[in-house]
Parts: structure tokens; sequence; C-alpha cells
């Protein structure tokens, strides 16, 4: 069964990622995976590079409905280990194509 035909993307999030990450869904990961990109200055998201509070920051990524992102999963970003385990496995080319996206307000407030 080729990658694109797992019948659930999150299953297969959890099944490829790195050892010791939690997967929860797939849209989840990629939350993560984007504001790790964009800590380790790899992508840039206007949104998340404007002064303005990290509750604000949270609160924006979690309005994408792409599921609830915390301040303690901002922070956990902010370390380098943390942030290298997430970028290690990350789909690149999905999280710049999402961070495109946001940029050009596709569909994002």
């Amino acid at each position: 069964m080729g990658r694109r035909e797992w019948p659930n993307r999150s299953v297969l999030r959890r099944f490829e990622s790195a050892l010791g990450r939690r997967i929860r869904t797939a849209d989840s990961a990629l939350l993560t995976e984007l504001v790790a990109a964009h800590k380790a200055g790899l992508v840039v998201v206007d949104r998340l590079a404007v002064r303005v509070s990290v509750a604000q920051k949270v609160g924006w990524l979690s309005s994408l409905g792409m599921g609830e992102f915390t301040r303690a999963q901002w922070d956990h970003m902010s370390k380098n280990d943390r942030r290298s385990t997430v970028l290690r496995d990350a789909d690149m080319d999905a999280v710049r194509a999402f961070a495109d996206e946001l940029n050009r307000g596709d569909g994002y407030v």
C-alpha cells in the first residue's frame, strides 16, 4: 500500500514519525512543524513574525481548524532539542507550501 493510499493520514504520521515524537493528528503535526520551521528560520509565517503576544499567536494557530495549539507547544518549539526532533521528520515541502498558503491568506484569516 502506497503512502497516499493509507486510510488515515494521522496513523501514517505516527508510524513515520521520529522515535519519541507524539503525533495526535496529521494536521496538528503540520502545525507543530510549521512553528518549529518558523522558529528555526527555515520559513517565514507573517502572522508569527509580528510583534504580538504569544497568546495571540497561539490563538491564531488554534483558529486554523487543525487542532488546538497550546502555549506549552509554543514553548517546546523554542528548545533546540525539541525543535530538531520535530524537524527531523518534517515534510519541508508541505511545511513551505502551508506557510505560503497562510501568507497569501488562502482561506485563513
